[in-house]
């Protein structure tokens, strides 16, 4: 039987507040990334129609790929970063900040290359060719460059979140859309797609400015150390490989979803992916939840705390519970109008994307879950 720890109610008591703050963060950063992750389309739809919505649509495969590099490094450089945060070793913190740093980094530079050199026949693959692929490729040109911003992006959120510093990583998330929003605006009437592809840019410029004002030098005492060791990275791999196979696995999915969906129904009905998308960002909710997992666990843990960590997982539960039916209701509701946003006016279309909407709804509850368990047993 576990012992029961004298700090169980005070830690339990912390613990609820922490995850009740990380859940109205989450809440609010789920509304951020849906305009965020939907202004594109939302916009070229409006202004150019729905073959411009198809091209966004199109890309995706590339920025789940970017999805694949930035957990590969993120997650498991942010879990080492809080182990030693946690363990007090400061000067490690900093060689695992810089290792982290540098893949980033280099991971984006991958991406800025295979973008380029990798779209033509990314295209010839999926047997684009008309209007929707030069669109796609207008949408590329300069989003070829927030591949490269990404990685180190989501990287630094990462660590801004064992630091606490969620808050500022919602800033950025908004500063991010915000930017997008207004230029996008602005740019699309005269250049097309282009102006979107340059908003995207700029708003993803403005959110990395936000994150790194964490590491100046006057507030923040791990101050990066340039550092390459191979035993680090070979655990940061480590631990990133368990979500990196989820996100291979979902880009395996969606490219074969988006490549049959071309075969069999015509490249034009990729808009009803842009719903789906929609559909499954604001389950985005869900992830502030666990993202306060590694500092519980090993706080817990460290001072053999079970009967709080108990207590709080199934706290945790509760709440992933009651929040999934909440949203599934909401999405039932609005699912008629989603079609809407991104300019489909075709009425079979439009009933295909209700009636997938309120599916895709339904899975929320295993999603969360399955992100919130992964987390647990990582930590």
């Amino acid at each position: 039987m576990l012992k029961k720890n004298s700090n169980n109610n005070s830690g339990t008591y912390l613990a609820r507040t922490k995850i009740r703050r990380m859940i109205f963060i989450s809440s609010l950063e789920a509304v951020v990334m849906i305009i965020m992750e939907t202004t594109d389309r939302v916009l070229l739809g409006h202004y150019i129609g729905a073959d411009a919505v198809s091209a966004a649509v199109l890309i995706e495969p590339f920025l789940m790929l970017c999805n694949v590099f930035q957990v590969l490094v993120s997650k498991g450089t942010s879990i080492l970063y809080a182990r030693c945060v946690g363990n007090y070793e400061n000067e490690k913190s900093k060689k695992i900040l810089g290792t982290g740093a540098t893949l980033a980094f280099a991971f984006g530079i991958a991406m800025l290359i295979i973008t380029f050199l990798g779209n033509e026949a990314f295209f010839e693959i999926n047997n684009i060719h008309g209007v929707i692929r030069v669109y796609a490729k207008q949408y590329l040109s300069f989003f070829g460059f927030v591949f490269l911003i990404m990685p180190l992006l989501d990287f630094m959120s990462e660590i801004l979140y064992v630091d606490g510093d969620e808050t500022k990583v919602l800033f950025s998330n908004i500063a991010s859309i915000i930017g997008n929003l207004i230029f996008s605006f602005f740019l699309i009437p005269y250049l097309g797609v282009y102006g979107a592809s340059i908003g995207s840019l700029i708003g993803s410029i403005l959110a990395l400015a936000i994150v790194l004002t964490h590491f100046i030098p006057k507030k923040y005492h791990f101050i990066p150390t340039i550092n390459f060791v191979k035993s680090d990275v070979l655990e940061i791999f480590k631990i990133g490989t368990t979500e990196t196979v989820d996100e291979v696995l979902d880009l395996l999915f969606v490219f074969l979803l988006n490549f049959f969906v071309i075969r069999l129904f015509g490249v034009d009905y990729l808009a009803l992916m842009a719903v789906v998308d929609i559909v499954y960002g604001l389950m985005a909710f869900g992830l502030g939840i666990s993202e306060t997992l590694p500092i519980l666990c090993l706080s817990y843990r460290s001072d053999k705390n079970y009967d709080a960590l108990k207590t709080i997982m199934r706290y945790v539960i509760r709440i992933i519970i009651a929040l999934s039916v909440i949203y599934v209701c909401v999405v039932w509701i609005i699912a008629p109008y989603l079609p809407d946003l991104v300019s489909i006016t075709d009425p079979a279309m439009k009933i295909l994307g209700k009636n997938i909407s309120r599916l895709t709804a339904l899975s929320v509850l295993s999603v969360i879950l399955y992100e919130f368990l992964l987390e647990y047993y990582m930590n």
